[in-house]
């Protein structure tokens, strides 16, 4: 029978969240700057939503993030930009943009892997990109669940 107190520890580790870690300032400030370095990718809608998907990639892989940070910090980066760029990928798509939509199932399943290795949790990346974490999860779940749209 587990205690209070452990059962509380279950609940967070269950939920995706770390019962003795949190993130560091440095840590935050790398996922702010991938966020911020994503969001001039959406001026890309106007030619083609692959090429969107193809400048979040291009931004989350740059080595211009502080060549001094550590590896961990990178990853941070990367996540903030791949997390942004599925839901502004996302927003199009549900307005019928088929490669749009195709981006942000791209998109999410790579930032999902990276939120994992990095046990990021749900709120800390909700609150990055100023979306109600319930609105986020539940479409999360309705893009994971659907196939892309075709393009066509």
């Amino acid at each position: 029978m587990l205690t209070a107190p452990g059962r509380v520890i279950l609940a967070t580790l269950l939920l995706g969240g770390s019962a003795c870690s949190r993130p560091q300032p440095e840590q935050l400030a790398a996922l702010r700057a991938g966020r911020d370095a994503a969001t001039p990718c959406q001026e890309r809608f106007h030619e083609e939503s692959q090429t969107y998907a193809d400048c979040v990639r291009y931004v989350a892989q740059s080595k211009a993030f502080n060549a001094s940070a550590g590896i961990a910090q990178r990853d941070w980066f990367r996540l903030g930009a791949l997390y942004t760029g599925w839901v502004h990928a996302d927003m199009v798509g549900q307005q019928g943009d088929a490669p749009a939509d195709l981006a942000a199932h791209t998109l999410l399943g790579e930032a999902l892997q990276l939120q994992q290795q990095l046990h990021v949790t749900d709120a800390q990346l909700c609150e990055l990109v100023g979306v109600p974490c319930a609105n986020l999860g539940n479409r999360r779940h309705e893009l994971l669940g659907a196939a892309p749209a075709k393009p066509g």
